[in-house]
């Protein structure tokens, strides 16, 4: 079960998206104090809102100075995008709004910077960019930013994107250029690059598609390989080295598209097949990394769980299982699952709303990443339970640091110690044997004990008739 963050926070659709979009950055960690913070709208008004906890599953804590009187009504919490940066060893906020209001009600953005810690302070208050979302439907009402690689605040709606003037260097001085448009794809998230390029992501005709900033244009939009939809909850990103990983995962649906784009090339590719959710419908995925490995994390419809699956360089592929994080409760539905994408000291923290009545409150949860564990996996049939023979099941395990390897006797097998091994826990090699003086077939106990230097095993067992052990080398 979730920590709860707040009780009756507001999002659209009566509260339901009060912890944003996948990637709208509502929960953050800030680097400096070793906290991490959500931030919400505690009312359909101007009460933008934070609370902070040591852990994500610890205590939260309102800090001195929230919550922060708005310039105008806010009436949905996935009006908001934030992104935070540590600079001069100060956490920083930047907190992007979308107002409907404003621009002659054709829509616009808001801007305003804060920094973080038991204390939150207002650094620049809201003021207007230059965005102008030109009346666009209002199914694009959320706002999205970046800070890029330089610190140059980013913002955009719609298909408009504005680039601040001048860089956060511990300061800032707001102000904003010229707005430049994407053709025809409405933004949903911005991916700062190196040399203070940004890749969007966007939708189009029931389509995801990439415009790619280079300094001065945006690239013609290109179709991410694979993935057709256009729900905005419903995709999510991360960037891993020379790679940004995505993934949409099509509302109540069970089968997942993955996506994975070249930086240094600029081109997308097909990622890996994503193993489909047994436990039925699922949605809202959201994806983090530990700068190797990538963890999307998604809400299971019926049974209200959190699960997990984990992507590994090593492999270039997906784990074969779904891991169950967190327990739901199929009286109370959850809602749009966010999160921070950076693991944290081994843990990945994530946010969601759920349903209280006909409230909606703020959770919290988290999982480790070391600690994922899956359904086993059959590594070899030995034989059968059978007190007259024995119980041939014992098995033991090492890891060389390259392979695992699992070593057991077989009924068919007396006198030969049995091994397999894998670098992929769920799927082992052939069947080895090696002969070794009075091993019994029928699981009497052993132990295996591992010299990592020599690459020797010593094994010792008994023999099911002796009161005394056996020893036997194996290199």
């Amino acid at each position: 079960m979730g920590t709860l963050i707040a009780s009756t926070v507001n999002g659209g659709g009566n509260g339901r998206y009060g912890s944003g979009y996948p990637n709208s950055g509502l929960m953050q960690y800030a680097p400096n104090s070793g906290l991490w913070f959500c931030f919400y709208m505690a009312n359909a008004t101007t009460g933008f809102a934070a609370k902070y906890a040591s852990t994500p599953t610890g205590t939260w804590t309102v800090p001195s100075g929230s919550p922060i009187t708005l310039s105008s009504n806010c009436t949905l919490g996935n009006y908001l995008a934030c992104c935070l940066a540590n600079i001069s060893s100060t956490d920083i906020l930047h907190v992007a709004r979308y107002d409907p209001n404003l621009n002659s009600s054709n829509g616009g953005v808001w801007h305003s910077r804060y920094t973080l810690g038991t204390i939150w302070t207002t650094t620049n208050s809201e003021a207007v960019d230059n965005t102008n979302a030109g009346g666009y439907p209002v199914t694009s009402n959320n706002a999205v930013s970046c800070l890029d690689s330089s610190n140059y605040p980013v913002d955009a709606i719609c298909y408009y994107v504005d680039i601040a003037s001048n860089p956060d260097s511990g300061t800032w001085t707001a102000g904003w250029g010229s707005v430049k448009t994407i053709t025809s794809v409405t933004v949903v998230q911005l991916i700062p690059l190196s040399g203070r390029n940004l890749l969007a992501i966007g939708q189009y005709s029931s389509n995801w598609y990439s415009s790619l900033w280079n300094g001065s244009t945006w690239s013609t939009p290109a179709a991410l390989t694979g993935m057709s939809g256009d729900t905005i909850e419903d995709i999510s990103t991360v960037v891993v080295g020379n790679t940004v990983h995505a993934v949409y995962l099509p509302n109540s649906g069970t089968t997942s598209y993955h996506a994975i784009y070249n930086i240094t090339s600029g081109t997308w590719a097909a990622g890996n097949t994503i193993p489909a959710i047994s436990t039925g419908a699922a949605g809202n995925p959201f994806l983090a990394t530990d700068g190797t490995n990538v963890y999307m994390a998604v809400l299971q419809g019926s049974t209200q769980n959190i699960e997990v699956i984990e992507w590994t360089a090593s492999s270039t592929s997906w784990s074969t299982e779904w891991y169950i994080t967190d327990v739901g409760n199929s009286s109370h539905t959850r809602y749009a699952l966010s999160g921070y994408s950076q693991v944290v000291d081994g843990i990945v923290g994530l946010t969601y709303t759920q349903a209280n009545g006909s409230n909606f409150d703020l959770y919290a949860s988290s999982f480790n990443v070391s600690a994922i564990t899956y359904a086993g996996t059959v590594i070899s049939s030995v034989g059968t339970d059978n007190p007259a023979t024995g119980f041939p099941t014992s098995t033991q395990m090492i890891d060389d640091g390259t392979n695992s390897w699992a070593f057991y006797p077989h009924s068919t097998q007396s006198g030969k110690l049995c091994y397999r091994s894998t670098t992929n826990l769920a799927s082992w090699g052939s069947e080895q044997t090696v002969t070794v003086s009075n091993f019994p077939g029928n699981g009497i106990s052993f132990s295996i004990i591992y010299n990592q230097i020599t690459k020797t095993i010593l094994v010792v067992y008994g023999d099911v008739d002796a009161s005394y052990p056996y020893n036997a080398y194996l290199r």
